[in-house]
């Protein structure tokens, strides 16, 4: 509610949240009395918590703020990244930090070098076509009248959280799954890399290999 999100989280304990080992609400009514009785010292003691927690995402957010006034040409990598190395609080995520440059860079440059697809079925199929129209019009987007369609190549996010994505980070409407690793790659990491995400072509982007 302070930032009016909800949280994408799949840990239970959300949902334990009042059971007797977590806030109970007969512990909650006694923090209640507590923050009436002081001046509100309960809601302050959570906000100077919560603006502790944002502080270091504050130093991401000015510098990348500082860089767009400057001048594209001022960001650098290196920094950026760094910036989450030097937050023990940010450390966990320079995973997702990594994700969001690739899947920036990516899309940019797909819609810079303007990527088309195309889906297309062979005149010969027509009678395929016209039996199994309904999944050819919702699924491929083609039908015996239109045996071509094309449209705009696009890159998207899995997942805004490690459990949501199930191993896949970006996905491409063109083919190949895209896995982002911010690690030195190996041979081990990559087989598990390809036992985690089901498709054709996997792409591994990743610090070295």
């Amino acid at each position: 509610m302070l930032i009016g999100q909800v949280s994408t989280s799949s840990q239970k304990f959300q949902d334990n949240l009042f059971e007797e080992n977590a806030v109970p609400p007969s512990l909650l009514k006694q923090l209640v009395e507590v923050n009436n009785q002081f001046g509100g010292v309960v809601e302050r003691y959570i906000y100077q918590r919560f603006a502790l927690r944002q502080k270091a995402i504050r130093r991401v957010y000015h510098y990348v703020k500082k860089v767009r006034e400057a001048g594209v040409d001022q960001f650098d990598l290196t920094q950026f990244l760094s910036l989450f190395r030097a937050e023990s609080g940010l450390r966990r995520s320079i995973d997702k930090a990594y994700e969001l440059v690739v899947y920036a860079l990516f899309s940019a440059l797909l819609q810079e070098l303007r990527v088309k697809v195309q889906v297309s079925v062979e005149p010969a199929q027509s009678r395929l076509l016209e039996e199994f129209g309904d999944f050819t019009r919702v699924v491929l987007g083609i039908d015996s009248q239109r045996l071509l369609r094309e449209f705009q190549a696009g890159i998207y996010r899995a997942g805004v959280t490690n459990a949501a994505d199930r191993g896949l980070d970006l996905w491409a409407n063109f083919g190949p799954a895209v896995q982002v690793k911010h690690v030195s790659l190996s041979e081990e990491i990559a087989e598990g890399v390809a036992n985690e995400v089901q498709a054709d072509d996997i792409v591994i982007v990743c610090k070295d290999a």
